[in-house]
């Protein structure tokens, strides 16, 4: 288990009286909030700004952040557009019945 899985599994929760952790909607937003930034490929430091900003705040009032945000939708795109690619390519192979 990585950093992150590490942080995500003592990530701190409220306990019932049979031990097991509650977590609330918040932290479960906040828990799916970590684990996407990190499908982006930023690291736990570049999330720290995110993850200050309240849920509530308006995205005007963070537009370093937005950026940051479009910057990496454009980078997935890009990949998305790539593995595109792959699948088109496996796609004709399996047509054709030969792949080379």
């Amino acid at each position: 288990m990585g950093r992150l899985g590490q942080s995500l599994f003592h990530y701190q929760a409220e306990r019932k009286e049979n031990r097991h952790r509650f977590y609330r909607k918040e932290d479960i937003y906040r828990i799916k909030q970590i684990t996407c930034l990190k499908k982006t490929g930023m690291s736990l430091e570049a999330m720290r700004p995110f993850l200050a900003a309240s849920v509530d705040s308006d995205s005007v009032n963070y537009p370093e952040l937005v950026d940051q945000l479009r910057s990496q939708r454009e980078h997935i795109m890009i990949q998305i557009s790539s593995l595109q690619q792959i699948v088109d390519f496996i796609d004709i192979k399996l047509k054709e019945g030969r792949p080379q």
